[in-house]
């Protein structure tokens, strides 16, 4: 797996996870919070406005009413009471259930964020496993290139001792030469004071080869 290969991988699980985290958490969590209280505080407040005005009645009536009548109006505002904790207590469970939906999307947000979790792990073990066997080759290629260097900079070195061994051995045979010629001709110049011009055109040719 290439470099080419992982980076849209990678992208594609970094905006997978920003929809998820926005999609299951921030959203919902926001809407569902504004939900709850509005619901629910219009809910209850309705229902104490209700059930007060009710009650209010109720003990006026209680109140300005015979002593017969008093008993029935103490259970009307006991049935009062009781109804209000009801639609308290209904509420509470509304809630309650809202509230256990909430940690099912969280449970559900915890699995996605696992799966994304994992799979950027397995992204990246193979990006460093890439990059590990990446360097191990480039390492290889360098020691090669560097043994091929090593045996050409050998082998040019050999062919210039070998060049420079054998202009020394031109030069020492140059020399000996040259050292020669000077001898013959100092020996030809004593053999021309010697014997006079007339035998120096054979001496010339002796000399000359």
């Amino acid at each position: 797996m290439d470099r080419t290969t992982l980076d849209p991988e990678i992208q594609q699980a970094r905006e997978e996870l920003g929809r998820l985290l926005d999609d299951l958490i921030n959203q919902p969590l926001v809407e569902e919070a504004r939900r709850l209280a509005s619901d629910n505080l219009d809910q209850l407040k309705s229902d104490i406005q209700a059930q007060g005005g009710g009650l209010r009645r109720q003990i006026d009536t209680g109140f300005t009413a015979t002593n017969d009548d008093l008993g029935d109006a103490v259970d009307k505002v006991r049935s009062a009471v009781s109804k209000i904790g009801n639609d308290v207590l209904q509420a509470a469970q509304s809630t309650q259930l809202r509230l256990e939906g909430m940690e099912q999307l969280l449970n559900s947000l915890d699995a996605g964020l696992a799966s994304s979790e994992e799979r950027l792990t397995r992204l990246m073990q193979a990006q460093l496993h890439h990059n590990a066997t990446s360097f191990k080759a480039m390492t290889v290629l360098l020691n090669t290139q560097q043994a091929e260097y090593s045996q050409a900079i050998a082998s040019v070195s050999q062919e210039l001792a070998g060049v420079k061994e054998m202009l020394c051995a031109e030069r020492e045979d140059f020399q000996r030469t040259l050292q020669e010629q000077r001898s013959r001709f100092k020996t030809l110049l004593g053999l021309l004071l010697l014997t006079g011009v007339g035998t120096s055109s054979v001496l010339l040719k002796l000399f000359l080869g």
